[in-house]
């Protein structure tokens, strides 16, 4: 009887992950920031045996729930894993995600200073974020949800303001 748990090279075979390879660690980044970004709890005891150990190696033991629940989403996290490491244009990922151009060069002006050295290019004469400037290691979904908390947050706080001024004209 074979008592030996599975590993993270066993949910590699069964997802086509293909992040054991040279570059683990970079497929490794992409898949916690898929987790992330759609807010799944990665690091839980239902998918590893120590949850506590988040170094993710070929030899981090899980549970098979990791493999069963991400089986689903294996055409998803290599979509995401693709576009992550795909350089592309703020206009690109303005049209990945269906959203105002100048909305995503604010947002990522705003992000800039969390980009490593050659995660940004192609800025302007100025160092600022422009519809040609060139961004990779991070998804257009990621990009999307922030957007989305950023509408959410504006929308709530306009809501707030009208309410203040209903109240106010009712004074």
């Amino acid at each position: 009887m074979n008592n030996r748990k599975p590993t993270v090279a066993d949910f590699n075979k069964e997802i086509h992950l293909k992040f054991l390879n040279k570059l683990e660690n970079i497929h490794i980044e992409s898949f916690k920031d898929y987790c992330k970004t759609f807010e799944i709890d990665l690091f839980c005891t239902k998918f590893f045996v120590d949850p506590t150990d988040k170094s993710l190696n070929s030899e981090t033991e899980i549970k098979q729930e990791l493999i069963t629940f991400f089986r689903p989403k294996k055409l998803e996290i290599l979509e995401y894993r693709y576009d992550y490491y795909t350089s592309k244009t703020v206009k690109q990922i303005a049209n990945i995600i269906e959203k105002d151009t100048d909305r995503v060069v604010a947002y990522l002006e705003r992000i800039k200073h969390t980009f490593q050295n050659g995660e940004v290019s192609s800025l302007s004469k100025y160092g600022d974020i422009i519809e040609m400037s060139l961004v990779k290691e991070i998804s257009s979904f990621k990009i999307l949800k922030e957007l989305q908390l950023v509408e959410s947050h504006l929308l709530l706080s306009k809501k707030v303001s009208e309410r203040i001024t209903d109240h106010n004209k009712l004074s």
